[in-house]
């Protein structure tokens, strides 16, 4: 909805515009939770994830509470650390991939995933949304043809 709309609507009634920025919500939440690929969104502060997409539920086997109790440094392998500090520390807030990384499912596992974030602000706070692309078999078929 554009601010015209939502414009509008306000100074039609005031629970047309409720109506309307409910929908608009539950719009976004629904594009959020059936996108395909795992998207998580951390705090730019704290380092916890403040939301998950299911497809990231189902990928790293993490309930949504178990990640809301997380940070970015827990589905990482702990020599991996480091080189992601630098980049937290570097990251500008337009759309910025930050390459090939391993993440660790809750069974231990890892997967190779290619990185894509971008700041966004989320209930007021500064905050990165990423989107994880695991790349594990394009890798290992790659390996192959060499």
């Amino acid at each position: 909805m554009t601010s015209v709309d939502s414009r509008l609507l306000s100074e039609e009634s005031p629970k047309a515009a409720e109506s309307a920025l409910r929908d608009s919500e539950e719009r976004y939440r629904l594009l959020f939770d059936a996108t395909p690929l795992p998207v998580l969104v951390f705090d730019s502060d704290t380092l916890r994830y403040v939301a998950v997409n299911d497809a990231a539920l189902q990928k790293y086997g993490y309930s949504r509470e178990e990640f809301m109790a997380m940070t970015v440094f827990d589905i990482r392998p702990a020599e991996d650390v480091a080189r992601l500090k630098e980049v937290l520390a570097s990251l500008e807030p337009a759309n910025f991939n930050t390459g090939s990384w391993r993440h660790r499912k809750k069974d231990g596992t890892t997967f190779e995933v290619e990185i894509t974030t971008h700041a966004i602000e989320f209930a007021g706070r500064a905050a990165r949304l990423v989107v994880a692309s695991d790349v594990t078999e394009r890798r290992r078929v790659e390996e192959q043809l060499r």
